[in-house]
């Protein structure tokens, strides 16, 4: 990608595709585009993660908050205490 109007093309075609615009024309341009360019491979990682924090920042809370949690990835297990190695204070392991 050489331009600055390359890179607009890039990002009008990326938000086309999100929205669920684009034609078969206008995907196989997107694709050689993609392929062709690492700037362009750049703009379009951009667009598309814009996009998805946009999303998800006006997504109804109840969206919000699953996703969140989705994000935090799992919850980290506690050792059960009946199985726990039992320590005496002041001796040594």
């Amino acid at each position: 990608m050489h331009s600055t109007s390359d890179h607009d093309r890039v990002f009008e075609l990326t938000s086309r595709m999100l929205d669920g615009g684009l034609n078969d024309g206008q995907a196989g341009e997107l694709d050689g585009m993609l392929r062709s360019s690492r700037d362009a491979r750049r703009a379009y990682i951009e667009n598309v993660q814009m996009h998805v924090m946009l999303t998800d920042h006006f997504a109804p809370p109840s969206n919000r908050f699953l996703s969140e949690l989705d994000a935090a990835g799992p919850v980290p297990r506690l050792p059960d205490i009946e199985s726990a190695p039992r320590r005496r204070p002041g001796l040594a392991s």
